[in-house]
């Protein structure tokens, strides 16, 4: 039990950080305007709007690790249920990155590629994770 709260946790927390290690990259490479206010919801639409391919892609990218990580790091971790341990720590992950690319108003394509390639990375997170598991014990 000890070390499916500790993987969860350790997931999540390596998760998170990824995801805003990768962002602050993205935002070194191509910084938004300084002039630019980011509390305004219309001038942040407008920057996403026009962020080049790179700075997309390094974002997409952020998000795939990040639910990527968190999934294989929590089932690696835990003692049972490795499986669907991954699946609720790259969840969140997930849900947060979806509420990130969806708050900064991109094109639709964009969402939907950031949440599938997000899904991509979940699975695929706690499927490695958990190779050695056989069973899914609830």
């Amino acid at each position: 039990m000890l070390r499916n709260i500790l993987g969860g946790l350790l997931g999540f927390a390596i998760g998170i950080f990824s995801v805003g290690f990768l962002g602050k990259m993205s935002q070194r490479v191509y910084p938004p305007p300084k002039f630019m206010d980011i509390e305004d919801k219309d001038a942040m639409a407008e920057f996403a709007a026009n962020m080049p391919t790179k700075a997309l892609a390094i974002i997409l990218l952020s998000h795939f690790v990040g639910t990527f990580l968190a999934a294989f790091i929590s089932s690696r971790i835990a003692s049972k249920n490795k499986f669907f341990l991954g699946l609720i720590t790259g969840l969140v992950i997930l849900i947060a990155a979806a509420t990130i690319i969806l708050t900064m108003r991109h094109a639709i394509y964009i969402s939907i590629l950031d949440i599938f390639l997000s899904i991509v990375g979940l699975y695929l997170g706690a499927r490695l994770g958990s190779a050695q598991e056989v069973v899914m014990d609830l």
